[in-house]
């Protein structure tokens, strides 16, 4: 069973229509994509007029950034911290949005294992495991998850972009914004653009989501920020960066398990760096580690080299979760990149 798409938009439409109740599942540690995605299918699929009663909820895992709350509002949600798993019996279908791979799904994955021919998954990365889902509709070439997901929130609602509701495309607009960096990074699009500027023209306050988002770190961050920028270390003739955020780092700065987010991009700044990877100690023993490459005649695929280390991503941003130490993962992550560089 191979990663590729083997359903269509319009058949997930059809389906979800015709499912009753809906779960919706992301991975973990949500960011503005996956929980942007999840909560704009959820209302559509509440507000579809022939279909009254229905219920759609997102079940998120993982720590919760704290814009979540005032991103959902009404939008009811759950966490698997909180609320613990949910009841699959009283679901028809079960979507999952912005991953495949079961690396993310560790909280769901006793649920989702006899699950498969009632799952679909709708994602843009490359990498995936298909036993995951039977229906699986895979678009690669989109910048964030929210791209296809607008088009399905469209298809359910009978409508354009620009005629989606401001509490569907809100949430949209955030996954696309924030997965292109607010529209900085390699993987911008005349696509993403143009559906950005749809969603704006529909009433998306852009100028309060970036606020919301990029504009609350709690001192602490920078504190943490600060510690990691001290471990900079530049290896292969200038060539690789690397970052260390260590549990004693987090513990000392106090920050909170989201507030390490973004780091990584930070070393891209370095001229002649080609990769920047953030090594951070996690409290099962391994290290999660963060990769980020510029687009560059000499770009590095740092999805190959995540995959190479267990992981996965896009091109440009991908990530993996190591065994050992900081210094074990380095040396990894070097062996890893040397064919490339």
């Amino acid at each position: 069973m191979s990663w590729e798409t083997n359903t269509t938009l319009n058949e997930i439409t059809e389906r979800l229509r015709n499912a009753g109740r809906v779960l919706v599942l992301t991975h973990q540690k949500p960011d503005g994509d996956a929980a942007g995605a999840a909560l704009a299918v959820c209302r559509a699929l509440e507000t579809i007029d022939e279909a009254p009663g229905r219920a759609a909820t997102p079940w998120f895992a993982g720590p919760i950034p704290d814009w979540l709350k005032q991103i959902a509002g009404a939008t009811r949600w759950r966490s698997v911290e909180r609320d613990g798993l949910p009841d699959a019996a009283s679901f028809g279908a079960v979507l999952v949005v912005d991953t495949g791979s079961w690396n993310q799904l560790e909280h769901f994955e006793a649920l989702l294992r006899p699950l498969a021919e009632h799952t679909i998954v709708v994602d843009h990365h490359r990498n995936g495991n298909a036993e995951i889902a039977g229906a699986r509709y895979i678009d690669t070439a989109a910048a964030a998850v929210c791209e296809p997901v607008a088009e399905l929130c469209g298809l359910l609602l009978g409508v354009g972009p620009a005629e989606l509701p401001r509490e569907i495309a809100e949430p949209l607009y955030l996954g696309i914004a924030t997965d292109t960096g607010w529209f900085k990074h390699s993987n911008v699009t005349p696509r993403g653009l143009h559906l950005a500027a749809d969603l704006i023209e529909g009433g998306v306050r852009h100028a309060m989501l970036y606020e919301l988002t990029e504009q609350q770190d709690r001192a602490s961050r920078f504190r943490v920020m600060a510690r990691a920028f001290a471990s900079l270390e530049v290896e292969a003739d200038g060539r690789v960066a690397f970052m260390t955020i260590t549990r004693a780092d987090v513990a000392e700065a106090h920050a909170g398990p989201g507030e390490t987010g973004g780091i990584a991009d930070q070393a891209l700044g370095i001229k002649g760096v080609l990769v920047s990877a953030l090594m951070s100690e996690t409290d099962d023993g391994r290290v999660k580690v963060s990769l980020r490459s510029k687009e560059d005649e000499r770009a590095v695929d740092v999805n190959e080299v995540a995959q190479l280390l267990g992981g996965g991503g896009h091109a440009r941003a991908a990530g993996a979760r190591i065994t050992g130490s900081v210094a074990e993962a380095k040396a990894r992550i070097l062996d890893a990149i040397a064919a490339q560089l």
